[in-house]
């Protein structure tokens, strides 16, 4: 199964957040609160993105309070993705793509990928992202 989504920049979010590295104890702080935010907002992105009978078996899974996509026992997934930055402060490509695998998936050890990058104006950035999911993934 192909998905194919975009998460565009908004007022929030101007660039794409890297992935955050913390402990519990920092999980209160306006940073971590941020970045958690930005993972419900990427999956809601790819929420939209879905088929509805995908949809409905992706809400069950977060209403039990796990990540969207659960890749089933070696089953491998691949997440392609091209970000449009608006300005030189910015973050590592590559940390950008752990975020993103961080919210979407809830085991990413079997996540291949690859990941591009442009410079854009200041109201055209985002994130496109296709993955190639298992059939029985959704």
């Amino acid at each position: 199964m192909m998905v194919r989504f975009a998460i565009k920049s908004t007022p929030l979010f101007p660039q794409p957040l890297p992935k955050l590295r913390m402990t519990g104890r920092q999980s209160w702080k306006p940073q971590a609160q941020r970045y958690a935010l930005y993972k419900g907002f990427v999956v809601a992105c790819f929420m939209d993105a879905l088929p509805d009978r995908s949809r409905s078996q992706a809400y069950r899974t977060l209403l039990a309070c796990k990540k969207p996509i659960r890749l089933p026992k070696d089953a491998r997934a691949r997440m392609d993705i091209s970000i449009v930055w608006t300005s030189d402060r910015r973050a590592d490509s590559e940390n950008v793509f752990g975020a993103l695998a961080d919210a979407l998936f809830e085991n990413d050890k079997n996540l291949a990928g690859s990941f591009d990058f442009a410079f854009g104006a200041k109201d055209a950035g985002g994130v496109w992202i296709t993955l190639e999911l298992p059939d029985d993934t959704l």
